[in-house]
């Protein structure tokens, strides 16, 4: 299909989808040769572009719906449908053939430091951030601030709807638990590699990048970092135990149940892969990176003085204990 100069962003954009009486439908993204991502109904199975109009196609080829195109908003507006832009991405550099890939990690297992090493093998890592139900979009902000507050860098966009729009070549980062949203990004083929770490050493890792790095949201949630080492990290864990903690035991178990390979932190420090990866390089990129500042690093290991015998019952009645020996640690 030739796209005209006008239209040549909206290959590039997610759209919500919608009715001016029926509200929002779903997602929709526009694929160059005709095809609809994102999106599955009968009555709209393709498009075409005429003029300054998208054409909506059924099954059998029949128009259903047009809708005009606005270039200076990047919307389609119809009689009773609406196209509006949620997320545009720039083309691609066609400069990998690899197939587009989502870095699904349990939090603190080295997420953008396996971003970092995929970039040293050509791919192109998009500063997307997703989740279920929506995105952290962090391009053009500086790597020091990018989790400082990262509600003001959210995008209502589910990471099946977003994996429509990948390129070849293009790298995302998430932490997914919904085994519907991951079929969904392994479905607009997109490859998925999880990534796993020992929950101990992923509580003390996110103790610090919250101490740090992510300003308090609330009096709560400010006062335990106020408190000396030991006792600021039991009530860390009693604080986000609901919240960010809960979410690490969900993608543990979810990553546990699914079929993609998991490269775990102690693996990817030194280099070693597992044999299904099919990134020719990886190793060798992953210590070249080693040590290399990303937003998240934590420069060591620092949980000897913070892990004490409550810590401990802790992580036993939570249920992590239990998760991480089923990922192959103590």
């Amino acid at each position: 299909m030739k796209i005209v100069p006008a239209m040549s962003g909206i290959t590039y954009t997610l759209y919500r989808f919608g009715g001016i009486c029926g509200g929002h439908f779903g997602y929709v993204a526009l694929h160059e040769d005709g095809r609809i991502g994102a999106y599955s109904h009968p009555n709209e199975s393709r498009y075409e572009l005429r003029d300054d109009e998208l054409h909506f196609l059924n099954a059998a080829g029949i128009m259903t719906n047009r809708l005009r195109y606005y270039p200076d908003a990047n919307v389609f507006l119809g009689a009773e449908l609406y196209l509006l832009p949620v997320l545009r991405l720039d083309a691609a550099p066609k400069t990998s053939t690899l197939p587009p890939l989502l870095i699904n990690s349990i939090p603190k297992s080295g997420t953008y430091f396996v971003e970092a090493a995929m970039a040293r093998l050509g791919m192109r890592p998009l500063r997307l951030h997703l989740s279920q139900h929506f995105l952290h979009d962090y391009r053009g902000i500086a790597e020091a601030e990018m989790h400082r507050q990262p509600e003001l860098r959210a995008v209502n966009a589910p990471a099946g709807a977003v994996a429509a729009l990948l390129q070849p070549g293009d790298v995302v980062v998430g932490h997914i638990e919904d085994h519907g949203q991951l079929n969904a990004v392994k479905n607009a083929g997109v490859r998925i590699l999880h990534l796993a770490r020992d929950l101990r050493e992923i509580l003390v890792s996110l103790y610090h990048f919250k101490k740090d790095r992510v300003a308090p949201v609330s009096p709560s949630d400010a006062a335990w970092r106020e408190l000396p080492p030991e006792a600021s990290f039991i009530a860390f864990l009693c604080y986000f135990e609901n919240r960010d903690i809960g979410h690490i035991a969900a993608i543990a178990a979810t990553i546990l149940d699914r079929p993609e390979p998991v490269l775990h932190y102690t693996h990817a420090i030194n280099g070693i892969v597992p044999y299904e990866l099919e990134y020719p390089g990886l190793g060798e990129a992953l210590r070249a990176t080693r040590g290399q500042p990303t937003s998240t690093l934590s420069q060591r290991y620092r949980g000897a003085t913070l892990w004490s015998t409550a810590a401990e019952e802790f992580f036993s009645a939570s249920g992590l204990k239990f998760l991480n020996q089923r990922l192959g640690y103590d």
